[in-house]
């Protein structure tokens, strides 16, 4: 595969948020609070041309240099509980019209991150697809960080049915709701980030840890029931506060 230069791109990587209101309550309150810090770790930490971009059906309070795009309907919107809504509204990503909507080359990240240090070399390769690996054994992705060419991977988009797709996920014994499809469609041999990448799993590496792995660590998704910014959180690992902001 031909490597990018990123710097000498024509059109910079955007880099991608997510905020919507769950019906219910849902563990975690997500508001423009989190979507500004994210866009701030990543100006920090990212060194190449770039542009940050929030998928939402609320922009109130979010800073006026992130681009926002209204988000679109879910193609299960009656999927889910109110303390496990489903993300199948992420799907469509995976549509070639993304490159009209959100532009040529894309990476989303869940906005329950924390990010340490550079993360540019995780996106200055040439992969036109990359998601984040091996915190599930159910199936070999997590959805909190996915990079690829807009239109990569069409057939994830294209071949989701709300009448059959969920029944096969399930069958299959798959965790999650974007994330078990994309599995679904995509097997287990894409491209994957792992910590040898610097990518971590709060729950997973974190916990009672281990500060060992504090240089090493790039970016790390607190996907599960903790928050980076939680009292509670930080707290307990104070050197988060350091970080989130």
């Amino acid at each position: 595969t031909e490597t990018i230069n990123f710097s000498m791109a024509k059109n910079p990587l955007r880099v991608v948020c997510w905020k919507w209101q769950s019906p219910g309550k849902y563990r975690s309150t997500f508001g423009a609070s989190q979507v500004n810090i994210l866009r701030n770790m990543v100006k920090r930490h990212l060194h190449m041309p770039h542009e940050f971009v929030c998928i939402t059906d609320d922009p109130t309070d979010i800073d006026p240099d992130i681009r926002i795009i209204p988000l679109w309907k879910s193609p299960a919107p009656d999927y889910g509980t109110e303390k496990k809504p489903n993300c199948f509204v992420r799907l469509k990503a995976f549509d070639s019209d993304m490159r009209d909507i959100i532009g040529e080359r894309f990476v989303w990240l869940d906005l329950d991150t924390l990010i340490l240090q550079d993360i540019t070399p995780l996106f200055n390769n040439g992969n036109d697809f990359m998601i984040w690996g091996g915190t599930n054994r159910s199936h070999s992705y997590n959805g909190s960080m996915v990079m690829m060419n807009a239109g990569a991977r069409k057939h994830v988009w294209k071949e989701f049915n709300p009448e059959t797709s969920i029944k096969e996920i399930t069958q299959k014994g798959l965790i999650g709701s974007d994330q078990a499809w994309i599995a679904h469609c995509l097997g287990n041999d894409e491209k994957k980030w792992t910590k040898e990448d610097g990518v971590f799993s709060f729950r997973n590496d974190i916990l009672g840890m281990k500060r060992d792995i504090l240089p090493k660590a790039r970016i790390i998704f607190f996907h599960g029931e903790y928050d980076p910014w939680t009292y509670r959180v930080q707290n307990t690992y104070p050197w988060i506060k350091d970080h989130y902001k």
